[in-house]
């Protein structure tokens, strides 16, 4: 995925296993509900069921967890909750993720 939005929903009792490649990394995942926005300088990635594995293009990577958010740059992963004030926090995402699902068009601005 080179740019754009996508909120990818995969049943947990499917023994397949995905991934999403972006320009700045991977996340593999099994049984999740997950929210990604690719921008030029990073991926923003938000796990809002299950769990998740974000790895960047230099093979720094962390596990994700039910509301966890983080972004992905080619160097490394960074939790949402170590961004300084004004950057968007989980809670924020949640709730775009979830207009999103239901027809708004508000996810990641």
């Amino acid at each position: 995925m080179d740019r754009g939005t996508i909120i990818a929903v995969f049943d947990r009792e499917s023994n397949l296993e995905y991934s999403v490649i972006t320009p700045h990394g991977r996340i593999q995942s099994k049984g999740s509900t997950i929210a990604m926005k690719v921008k030029s300088s990073k991926t923003h990635v938000l796990v809002e069921d299950g769990s998740a594995n974000c790895t960047s293009s230099q093979g720094k990577s962390t596990d994700s967890e039910d509301g966890i958010g983080n972004h992905i740059t080619p160097k490394e992963v960074i939790a949402l909750a170590e961004f300084p004030d004004g950057e968007n926090n989980t809670a924020e995402l949640i709730d775009a993720t979830r207009r999103l699902s239901e027809g708004g068009d508000a996810l990641f601005q």
